[in-house]
């Protein structure tokens, strides 16, 4: 590795930030490449650590720091950690090439560009930390610039709105993951990841005290609101459209499932001795199913481009805790977990594609509605290949990346159902093809909203692109400097699909020293009789086939029309109605809210004003009509001073007499 390269791969984003102010000081083309400098600095020492990770070598590199808690400033190199940190500094780095052309017009570059590198550096940091308490103050990091780029454009009263809901929300995952982190220091007395999963009797002392299921629990809650799982999803969808890079948006996202991954290991290796660990497991796995297929059906009555994309995100995280939770059930846990991470990896650079692909349409069109595009294939020729790409890894097409890793997780849940069953677990068994259902409904979604979206988006041309074309106003291609990373991420998930077989062998080599458990895959043979030979691959393609067959009709070929398809079947009316009003969580949130306020506004006035202000008011008249009075005595007469001080002086001896015994 490079020297310092596990502090600086985080630390250089950051100082990069620190210095953007700076830069506006500077010559014009320092200021606009200083950030993209920056941000590839951090990737070469992500890079770095590659090797090292290789070797199957965990260093934990420590500073002191707070020798009152025992805490150390230390940062973890393992193979979890630096496959993240390249993940998030070369999206990163794709994101701010593709910022300077795409943000070229706006006049507060400066927040944009600090916000930007001070998420990448938190992110970095979040995946790098060896302990608790310094992955929290990433977390805060990442929060705070989410929140603040949410509100970017904070001049439109709605989007400063998000801003404020984007923050309130993840404020109370991170109110829960904090409480968590101070239970689990107060019962082993450490922060630090390894020493949290060399000795667990903290977990023993905690299931003895009754706290081990709400404080796992707790932790959950932490990464649900950050991985936007149900029931603090709401966040996402309004944050991303008020993002002006939407990638701070879906990286945020990839912290909430990293947090998951970091610690089942230390959770699996206490699930055979303490049970209350399995409803944990479970509420991974069942969180993460119910999202999954929440998300993709609130994204198939989506108008907004963006707004569909963030429902994905939504549905291909939660697939990613499906598969954590399922390895975590699992008396082997390198299926779920292998299957989980591999999906995390390639789910962000699909999304990523995804959405430079959909800012570079909005870049170009000038508005979010879907029904405002079409007839872009042939204006857009780049654009369109690149987002095609993404939208059949999403849905999961051989030989694509995403077919590989959505196919892992659903063959692991087979497997789970597979060992309950041989173990004679009914309910675990139940619970298991439960799961599966799920998931193959949610592939059946997915494929007729992915459809949908290219059908609009590429399609029969609509009359705002004919009036823009009217105007003199034609839609063409992007500049190079949107393509091109646009480009890279298709040829990287495309790559990626090709290799699939030989990264997932690798995969179970790479995360050995983890999991301390055996191989799950003989080879390359294994891996593709796995996909393609197994019950799952079948049940797939009819999903597949399910859920694309009606998109095609509607949307590719137009042959039918879907306004005549709901207005036939009255029920479907009432569903689509149900999902535009987002199943009505975020109507009964506001409505909490109202009433949260109602009760606020009763409490200030009874409690505040009425009752504590009163009793403050009341203290500073009282001492103010004492001081008032007092001062009365206070003629500045030189023969009623020296009668005071006789006073004085005749007392003194008194008081000590009476009260001297209480001195010591």
């Amino acid at each position: 590795m490079l020297p310092y390269a596990p502090w600086l791969s985080w630390l250089t984003p950051i100082v990069g930030a620190m210095l953007t102010p700076f830069f506006t000081l500077a010559p014009r083309k320092l200021r606009k490449y200083a950030p993209v400098a920056f941000v590839a600095a951090g990737l070469i020492f992500s890079l770095s650590l590659i090797p090292d990770a290789l070797t199957g070598n965990i260093v934990d590199y420590q500073i002191p720091w707070t020798s009152s808690l025992g805490v150390n400033l230390g940062i973890l190199v393992d193979p979890l950690s630096v496959l993240m940190s390249n993940i998030v500094n070369c999206i990163g780095l794709l994101v701010t090439i593709f910022s300077l052309d795409y943000m070229r017009e706006e006049p507060s570059l400066t927040r944009y560009w600090f916000f930007t590198q001070l998420f990448i550096g938190g992110l970095s940091l979040v995946v790098m930390a060896d302990n608790l308490l310094l992955l929290f103050i990433g977390w805060e990091v990442v929060g705070l610039s989410c929140s603040a780029m949410v509100t970017f454009w904070y001049k439109d009263p709605q989007k400063a709105h998000y801003g404020l809901k984007t923050f309130l929300i993840l404020r109370v995952g991170d109110a829960l993951l904090l409480a968590s982190i101070l239970i689990i220091y107060t019962y082993s007395q450490t922060f630090n990841f390894i020493g949290l999963q060399n000795d667990i009797s903290w977990i023993r002392d905690l299931s003895t005290s009754g706290l081990l299921l709400i404080t796992t629990l707790m932790f959950l809650g932490g990464a649900i609101a950050k991985s936007a799982q149900f029931p603090l999803h709401v966040w996402l969808p309004d944050a991303m459209p008020g993002t002006p890079a939407s990638f701070n948006a879906i990286t945020e996202v990839l912290a909430g499932v990293y947090l998951v991954a970091r610690t089942l290991p230390m959770f699996h290796n206490a699930l055979g001795t303490f049970g209350e660990l399995t409803f944990f497991f479970l509420a991974v796995a069942w969180i993460g199913a119910f999202t999954a297929l929440l998300g993709a059906s609130m994204a198939v009555v989506q108008r907004n481009l963006i707004k569909v994309l963030a429902y994905s995100i939504i549905s291909q995280y939660a697939l990613m805790t499906v598969a954590l939770g399922v390895g975590g059930l699992m008396a082997n846990p390198a299926a779920g977990y292998l299957a989980g991470n591999l999906h995390l990896i390639i789910d962000a650079i699909v999304s990523a594609l995804l959405f430079l692909s959909a800012a570079a349409i909005l870049h170009t069109v000038h508005s979010e509605d879907m029904f405002d595009m079409g007839g872009l294939k042939a204006r857009m020729p780049i654009t369109f290949k690149c987002m095609a790409i993404g939208a059949l890894a999403t849905i999961g097409i051989p030989p694509l990346s995403g077919f590989w890793s959505e196919e892992s997780i659903y063959s692991a849940t087979l497997e789970l159902a597979q060992e309950a069953s041989s173990q004679g677990n009914f309910n675990l068994m139940l619970s298991a093809y439960g799961l599966y259902i799920l998931l193959l409904i949610t592939a059946a979604v997915t494929t007729f909203y992915i459809l949908r979206m290219m059908g609009l988006v590429f399609g029969q041309k609509s009359k705002h692109v004919k009036r823009l074309e009217h105007e003199g106003k034609p839609i063409k291609e992007v500049s190079p400097l949107m393509w091109i990373p646009m480009g890279i991420a298709a040829l990287a998930t495309t790559i990626m699909g090709v290799l699939a077989p030989f990264i997932i062998t690798g995969f179970s080599e790479f995360f050995s020293p983890l999991l301390h458990q055996g191989i799950t895959h003989n080879g390359i043979i294994d891996v593709l009789h796995k996909a393609f030979l197994s019950p799952t691959f079948a049940l797939t393609c009819a999903a597949l086939a399910i859920g694309g067959y009606p998109a095609y009709q509607m949307y590719i070929t137009r042959r039918v029309n879907p306004d005549n398809v709901t207005n036939g079947y009255p029920y479907l009316k009432k569903i689509l109605t149900f999902l535009r009003n987002r199943c009505y969580i975020d109507m009964l949130y506001y409505k909490i809210a109202d009433k949260t306020k109602a009760l606020s506004q009763i409490v200030h006035k009874h409690l505040e004003l009425g009752s504590i202000d009163a009793f403050n008011y009341l203290i500073a008249r009282k001492t103010v009509k004492f001081c008032q009075t007092f001062r009365k005595t206070h003629t500045g007469v030189l023969s009623w001073n020296m009668v005071w001080v006789m006073l004085g002086i005749t007392l003194l001896p008194i008081l000590l007499f009476v009260f001297g015994w209480l001195i010591p």
